[in-house]
């Protein structure tokens, strides 16, 4: 996989292991912002942990059964944005996201998974993407709302995040929904 050029500061780079010390650092030191919606947290606890995702993923990259990639911000990396279980029969995936709480609001990620999106229906030929956001993830559910995403249902109990059941609202885009979105990522900095 080639890097994707968000705009003049930000890009996604595929994942490698080596770059597990500053992915680990990053998430050691937003704990509390990142379990807040994200079940893996406090199971990532060493760099060994990291390591071993990034390996896992890179090879994951490699086989076209995801697309993970760093977010990288001015050259330094501030979170990961992904395509999951990508299928190329019916042609779907699902998008998974997370961000440094530093770098939250300015529209960094609203940015990158307009690109990743592009990235899915362009050059994997995709036609639809999925995405979950916890109901009560604003801020994530706006991200999908901001790109077009249908809300097509929502999943009730559909993870178990540190003990408490979370539902979830799924959102689709189709490449013709995409094709005819009005996002303009140069107008939105939120």
């Amino acid at each position: 996989m080639q890097p994707i050029t968000v705009d003049a500061q930000v890009s996604l780079q595929p994942v490698m292991v080596a770059d597990a010390p500053e992915i680990f650092a990053l998430v050691d030191s937003n704990r509390l912002h990142l379990r807040q919606w994200l079940p893996w947290v406090d199971a990532t606890t060493t760099l060994a942990d990291m390591q071993k995702f990034l390996a896992d993923a890179s090879q994951d990259n490699k086989q076209g059964c995801d697309a993970t990639f760093c977010v990288v911000h001015a050259a330094r990396k501030i979170g990961v944005c992904s395509l999951n279980a990508i299928n190329k029969s019916p042609g779907q995936a699902r998008i998974g996201y997370w961000l440094a709480e530093d770098f939250c609001g300015q529209g960094i990620m609203s940015r990158s998974v307009n690109s990743l999106c592009q990235f899915g229906f362009a050059v994997l030929k995709l036609h639809t993407l999925i995405l979950c956001a916890a109901e009560h993830n604003e801020k994530s559910r706006a991200i999908a709302e901001r790109l077009g995403f249908s809300n097509t249902r929502k999943i009730m109990a559909a993870e178990d995040l540190y003990g408490e059941e979370v539902n979830h609202i799924r959102y689709a885009l189709t490449v013709s929904q995409f094709e005819k979105n009005d996002y303009d990522p140069s107008n939105y900095s939120a």
